[in-house]
């Protein structure tokens, strides 16, 4: 092995062989030695720890830093004076270099690397992190204003809390030898509401993690918690939510230990003293008010998962009714803590009816954890009487017939919480729960009876028996309610008897109706069976009353449109179409359930023959349903029952598999499967699972695919269809990788061999099969040069299948122009999926083991010359495929030399005109290589070393005088497809070398630049010709003449190119309307990317930008539309270069040609906040287009925009009034997207709150800034002049529902599939709580005066009094049906209801003399909806 020495080592340009050689020889030198060889070894050290690749760098660190303290001297920790001097002396060689590599790092700054880091630090001596944390907080009294110095303080106090060398208390940060950080711990807290979700999530582990689980909590760390729940925990980034969920819980654990032996003592009776647990007490209260506030009934995805989830934390460790196992070894011990201190804020009527309200929430993550959460409540509460089961038994059983999937979910929910909790109070008999389940079972064997008579003519009956929701509520209750543990076991066992053969009868029904062919091969043994309806040839129904609706039910569409609540043709046949979609869909979760279920059974309560009969019927409609949804879940049903049977003691099941399998081969073998589904539907699902869970899964494997292939290869066409669409199945499954290896050579053939086949079924088919043996052998398609690692080598690809060697050779040989469909495409693809042959950025092609190739090296040399035969293909994408397909032949140190020998062929222009085709097969082939070549070499440079990049250059020069050779090209060869690959050819390399590398090129430039001239520029127009390709070869002249013209630092020509093109247009607009449009856009986009790269503007920048505006007053056409946006693009960064006087005229023609267009639309938004910039008097105009785009029916691209426009205006919109923006600002503050919450409390932050600093930690989250709005910027601008506007902004927010007119809007009809996008994040009953209690602040307060309130709210009233906004004076039966039902709460009430309660209660308050509405006081509404009773 090759020696080096120290300073050779840290030479090496490759850092992954440094590191490794200097962590072999760093015991060998002095460490000072070390760094003053290389100044900057430390800071790269730190840096490697933030780079995947560098892993060994952080070896290497920590070495070199254990050393370094060795060598400062003997340790003497008695010496305490002396012991801190040797720390302090340690940290100050390290901790600059620390600190700029996380500055340095802060695009891709990840917090395990920070731990990382912290680790190798701690290792060397713990005690430094408070010599490093001291060091950056004494050296920057600003330290808060940078993101970076935040970010490791936060992470080091993390780190030094888990390692218990801090304490968090009231008087703030102790450390371990009792020293107080000089950080105020409120600051800290500040940290959790920060925008940046690494810094809040690093702050609330200071304040919750403990390795020590029984240790005490302080109060400040309680305090915390309520901080972080109040505003951070609503959240769109579920792995942010998964990380603060997961430290919450161990928090509340540690309360729990902490607090366990006080809570014994209180509940055994030997202690009354409840003083040790006030603070869990108040704790708790707090917590439980500010989540169960939020829960309104419609509360939206990320309010209610987080609090749900933290709610069932509570009730787990401070609740539990009984001890607890949900999970092996995790036990929960019974405790009545909540029952006995917060027995309102726990068990209140209010909260319990949240939690079920909650169990009809649109999202069913929020339905399970509010079930669960009832599960855990004692029995002994108030609300579950006898009178309150049977009425949500009532309104559960209801519910299970709904079509709407939340509210048959709902109830099956709550059946299971009855039958699980109360089916004593529901049926006090002596089995109430076999009597529960047995009446359940007979409604669905009505309901059946009845649906099989009504499903095809009477639509109204058929809505009233829907029973899907009866077969989820089955699956429900075998999932939750463990009901084989029963004691009766005869009568257990006459339950699952009765409600599987119910069962099988359904899903027999359902198949048979659902089927495209209902005549198709039955396999029971019956040899015919009597079909309930009259079909034709293909199964169709024969005309009926009900015929649109079977036809609607026979395609298969399970993309509903709406539930209309009247009767009409499209409402009923969308309630057919779902009930049986879901019958299937339901009985294949039930089945997954039951196969559970049986597995635990210890008694043989389910008798063989019945299981065998539905996994027979499950058999049959795999065969037949074509439903994709339900295929899924039937597949999984039969799989578990399979698996299940296949491991069972009793010797007749384990056979059944492999009786089904032999049956499928037996069918395949006779024809029998006539159907044609779109993928053959349930038929490769129904052959996966059962050779997944068959004994003998290999040699059932084996036989099963060689029938396929058999089929694939020579059967019926139909038979082929399904064959290839199996095979394809087969091959995607993972657990089957091994079992299948031996067949990848033959399915290749058959895919390729599909591909020309006359019938598009078989070439449909057969593709995919392509496509998925791709995925499979090759892995993903990517162009990442740094998973090209990860790819295969041509070598290694067909060692792996070696007779495709002669395959592919044969089938290129037998390709010729006329084919339609030739294999040469497909062979063509798969290699360029191939990695280069050899190269030092990818592992070794032959390992030791592997000596000798499975195929002879002269079969491989004769593909490369004839696929680049193939090149000269009459078909333009043949050729770009096929050039693709030739870097997996080459290494690559080859790839210039051949792409040299591959110009050489041109010789001259005779040669060209000859074959275009070949020539431009040719220059295709070597400007893909060239692409390829510096994408390698980019990515792979660092591994070379001096000597191997010289060697690289010269061969890159070789190949630029080559290319510059081929220039006759441009003078001699008139065909644009040519002319442009060659100046594709031209720019590639140009945009991989330097100025000096293409001199050669300017002869070029002068001859493109004459040609332009010429044939272009000096003519009347660009008008657009018959052949396209002029069009592509001007884009690419213009990007050939630009991209030189850069390397120059030169863009002269392009201004000039631009100023004749658009001085034409302007005297001539007639030639907008037939000109290619495409040139002007191409040059404004190149000068665009010249531009963002400028830091000062030109003479000439001005001049284009006025012509340009001047350009944009002619516009009339609508096929301007992609080059306006270049143009807009143009303007904004001149404007944000210099000031440029705006012509908001123009700019509003635009608007009103273009409103429809959002990608024109968005830049103009912000050219409008410039006009703002420089005109007062545009204010109302800027207000207007604010308001209109920011509103959530906008999409995402004009939110933001609107919120850029806002920042370019503000210096103008301070000096004039921000108080007009706050709707937009509390709008932009609650949007669904959390780039736009973000973008919107930076802007607030910076512009309103003066923190200037973008990268400052006082840049706070939206929920922080929402729930402070009205305190930090409002008031402080309220005047006796504007309090009416302030009135009126305070009016408008309370009872203007944005939100709510939304779903008016969008939701007039119910959808079966309910996931709303107004519902994800917006929560407006929020933001009116916020105003109503600024509102009622500043009238206590006498800020805001008292009789103005009264008489705007009375004006209010009075100008919408006929609209949507006043609609609230309800009926009476309105009122009693909300209060009565529980889980289906109408939203149009709802929102009714709070505008009723807000405005009566302000009346109230402010108005003496005000007459309250009767039924308000009558129904006591305030107190109806708890979420009401917060405006008080």
């Amino acid at each position: 092995m090759e020696q080096f020495n120290i300073q050779d080592i840290l030479s090496f340009t490759n850092l992954r062989k440094q590191y490794s050689l200097l962590n072999n020889v760093i015991h060998q030198y002095d460490t000072t030695q070390i760094i003053k060889l290389k100044k900057t070894l430390l800071l790269d050290l730190f840096n490697s720890c933030f780079d995947e690749s560098l892993l060994i760098g952080g070896q290497v660190l920590q070495k070199l830093l254990t050393k370094l303290y060795n060598e400062l001297g003997k340790e003497d920790k008695k010496n305490v004076e002396l012991f801190n001097q040797r720390l302090q002396q340690f940290v100050s060689i390290f901790v600059d270099d620390y600190i700029e590599s996380v500055k340095q790092n802060q695009n891709n700054y990840n917090l395990n690397y920070a731990q990382q880091i912290n680790r190798i630090l701690a290792d060397v001596k713990i005690e430094c992190i408070q010599y490093i944390i001291d060091h950056i907080i004494q050296n920057d009294q600003n330290f808060y204003q940078h993101k970076h110095k935040v970010w490791a303080i936060a992470s080091l106090l993390k780190f030094a809390k888990l390692e218990q060398q801090i304490s968090v208390t009231e008087q703030g940060i102790i450390y371990k030898n009792g020293t107080i950080l000089n950080l105020d711990i409120q600051i800290i807290q500040k940290w959790m509401y920060n925008i940046d979700r690494a810094i809040q999530f690093e702050a609330l582990q200071i304040f919750t993690l403990n390795s020590k689980k029984a240790a005490k909590p302080t109060q400040i760390e309680l305090d915390s918690i309520i901080l972080f729940i109040q505003h951070v925990i609503k959240t769109s980034y579920p792995n942010f939510k998964k990380n603060y969920l997961q430290k919450l819980k161990f928090f509340f654990e540690r309360i729990r230990a902490s607090f366990q032996k006080d809570l014994k003592l209180l509940e055994s009776g030997k202690s009354k003293d409840t003083t040790p647990i006030q603070p869990i007490i108040k704790f708790t209260q707090q917590i439980l008010d500010i989540l169960y506030s939020q829960l309104i009934p419609e509360c939206c995805y990320e309010v209610s998962s987080p609090c749900l989830e933290i709610l069932k934390m509570i009730y787990m460790y401070l609740g539990t009714p009984e001890k607890l196992e949900p999970k092996k070894g995790e036990f929960y011990d019974k405790t009545l803590f909540l029952l006995n201190y917060c027995l309102e804020q726990a068990y209140g009527n209010t909260k319990v009816e949240q939690l079920i309200i909650q169990c009809s929430s649109n999202w069913e993550s929020s339905r399970t954890l509010a079930y669960e959460i009832l599960l855990l409540l004692p029995n002994e509460i108030q609300f579950f009487s006898e009178q309150k089961a049977k009425q949500l038994y009532q309104i559960a059983t209801s519910q299970i017939g709904n079509p709407i999937i939340k509210f048959y979910e709902s109830g099956s929910l709550l059946l299971s919480l009855l039958l699980k909790k109360y089916a004593n109070i529901l049926y006090p008999t002596q089995n109430p729960e076999i009597e529960f389940l047995n009446y359940l079972v007979n409604e669905l064997q009505q309901k059946f009876n009845t649906f099989k008579q009504v499903f095809s003519n009477d639509i109204v009956q058929l809505q009233q028996t829907l029973i899907h929701g009866y077969i989820s509520t089955f699956w429900i209750i075998l999932q939750r309610n463990n009901i084989h543990q029963l004691q009766d076991k005869e009568q257990l066992k006459l339950f699952f008897i009765k409600l599987l053969e119910l069962l099988k009868d359904i899903i027999e029904f359902a198949t048979q109706v659902s089927s495209e062919n209902v005549c198709t091969w039955i396999i029971d043994d019956k040899s015919t069976q009597q079909l309930p309806y009259q079909v034709d040839c293909r199964g169709h129904f024969y005309q009926t009353e009900f015929v649109q609706n079977v036809q609607k039910i026979l395609q298969g569409n399970t993309l509903i449109e709406s539930l209309d609540d009247q009767t009409t043709d499209q409402g009923s046949e969308n309630i057919l179409v779902v009930s049986f979609f879901l019958i299937t869909r339901e009985s294949g979760v039930f089945f997954q359930e039951l196969a559970k279920v049986i597995d635990q059974m210890n008694d043989n309560l389910i008798p063989n023959d019945l299981l065998k009969r539905i996994t027979y019927q499950f058999f049959h409609a795999l065969l037949n349903i074509k439903h994709l949804g339900s295929i899924d879940r039937i597949a999984q049903g039969l799989y578990e029952l399979c698996k299940t049977m296949g491991v069972s003691k009793n010797p007749q099941l384990p056979g059944l598999v492999n009786e089904l399998i032999d049956k499928l081969v037996e069918a395949f073998d006779q024809n029998q499967l006539k159907n044609v589904f779109r993928r053959s539907a349930g038929l490769p699902h129904l052959v996966c699972c059962l050779l997944r869970s068959c004994q003998g899964k290999d040699k059932q494997t084996e036989k099963v695919v060689k029938i396929l292939l058999k089929f694939a290869r020579d059967g019926q066409l139909e038979m082929r269809i399904h064959a290839l669409n199996v095979i394809r199945k087969l091959f995607m499954e993972a657990w089957l990788r091994q079992d299948l290896d031996q067949f990848i050579q033959e399915a290749y053939m058959l895919a390729i061999d599909g591909f020309s086949y006359d019938d598009w079924s078989v070439r449909n088919s057969s593709l995919m099969l392509f496509s998925a043996l791709a995925s499979r052998t090759l892995g993903k398609n990517t162009q990442n040069v740094e998973q090209i690692a990860q790819k295969l080598t041509l070598i290694e690809f067909f060692n792996k299948s070696p007779q495709l060697v002669q395959y592919f050779q044969n089938k290129i040989k037998d390709y010729n122009d006329e084919q339609l469909y030739p294999s040469l495409y497909p062979i063509a693809l798969l290699l360029s999926r191939l990695a280069p042959m050899e190269g030092k950025f990818i592992r070794k092609v032959y390992t030791e083991i592997q000596k000798q190739d499975l195929f002879e090296q002269k079969q491989l040399d004769q593909l490369l010359p004839s696929l680049i035969n193939c090149l000269k293909n009459k078909n333009y994408l043949g050729r770009v495929i096929l050039s693709k397909a030739i870097l997996p032949f080459l290494s690559f140190q080859q790839i210039t030399s051949y792409v040299v020998e591959l110009l050489k062929e041109l010789i001259d222009s005779k040669t060209i005109k000859r074959n275009h085709n070949n020539a431009h097969g040719i220059l295709l082939l070597c400007h893909q290589l060239i692409k390829d070549y510096y994408n390698i070499k980019r990515e792979t440079l660092d591994q070379y070393e001096d000597n191997q990049i010289e060697q690289l250059k010269q061969s890159e020069n070789t190949l630029i005088q080559e290319i510059h050779n081929k220039r006759f090209i441009i003078c001699e060869i008139k065909c644009p497809p040519v002319l442009s690959v060659y100046y594709q050819v031209l720019n590639i390399i140009i945009k991989n070398n330097k100025q000096e590398d293409c001199v050669l090129f300017q002869e070029c430039y002068q001859i493109t630049k004459n040609m332009i001239e010429e044939q272009h520029f000096n003519q009347q127009t660009f008008k657009i010709q018959q052949d396209m390709g002029n069009s592509l070869l001007r884009k690419k002249q213009i990007s050939f003449l630009v991209k030189l013209d850069h390397l120059n630092k030169s863009h002269l020509y392009l201004e000039q190119l631009i100023k004749n093109q658009v001085q034409k247009y302007i005297q001539q607009k007639d030639l907008l309307e037939i000109d290619d449009l495409e040139v002007l856009q191409q040059l404004y986009k190149q000068y665009n990317t010249i531009l963002k790269k400028n830091n000062k503007v030109e003479d000439s920048n001005i001049e284009i930008a006025q012509l340009t505006y001047q350009l944009l007053e002619v516009i009339e056409t609508p096929y301007f539309s992609q080059c306006l946006k270049q143009c807009l693009k143009f303007l904004l960064i001149i404007s944000k270069l210099t000031k440029l006087n705006h012509n908001e005229i123009i700019l509003d023609q635009i608007n009103k040609r273009f409103i429809n267009d959002s990608g024109i639309m968005k830049n103009l938004i912000k050219l409008y906040g410039y006009v703002m910039l420089q005109k007062q008097e545009f204010l109302d105009q800027f207000l207007k287009m604010c308001e209109l785009y920011s509103h959530s029916n906008n999409i995402d691209d004009l939110r933001i925009a609107v919120i850029k426009s806002i920042c370019i205006a503000m210096p103008n919109l301070i000096n004039l009034n921000t108080l007009r923006l706050s709707l937009i600002y509390l709008r932009l503050l609650q949007d669904e997207l959390p780039e736009i919450r973000n973008k919107m409390s930076k802007q607030i932050c910076i512009h309103l709150l003066n923190n200037k600093n973008k990268n400052s930690t006082e840049l706070y989250n939206n929920e922080y800034l929402l729930h402070n709005y009205y305190q930090l910027i409002v008031s402080k601008q309220i005047t006796k002049e504007n309090q009416v506007e302030i009135i009126n902004i305070l009016i408008t927010q309370l009872m203007d529902s944005e939100y709510y007119m939304i779903k008016r809007q969008n939701h007039q009809s119910k959808r079966i599939f309910q996931y709303e996008k107004s519902n994800k994040y917006i929560s407006e009953l929020k933001g009116r709580k916020l105003a109503y209690d600024f509102l009622v602040y500043c009238v206590n307060n006498k800020i805001l005066d008292q009789e103005l309130v009264i008489k705007e709210l009375n004006e209010y009233e009075i100008r919408n009094q006929n609209t949507a906004l006043m609609e609230y004076k309800l009926s009476e039966n309105q009122i009693i049906n909300y209060i009565n039902n529980l889980t289906d709460r109408d939203d149009f009430i709802y929102e009714n209801m709070c505008r009723l309660t807000i405005f009566e209660e302000l009346q109230a308050k402010f108005n003496s003399n005000y007459k309250q509405y009767e039924l308000y006081h009558k129904y006591n509404v305030k107190r109806v909806e708890f979420s009401f009773q917060q405006f008080d």
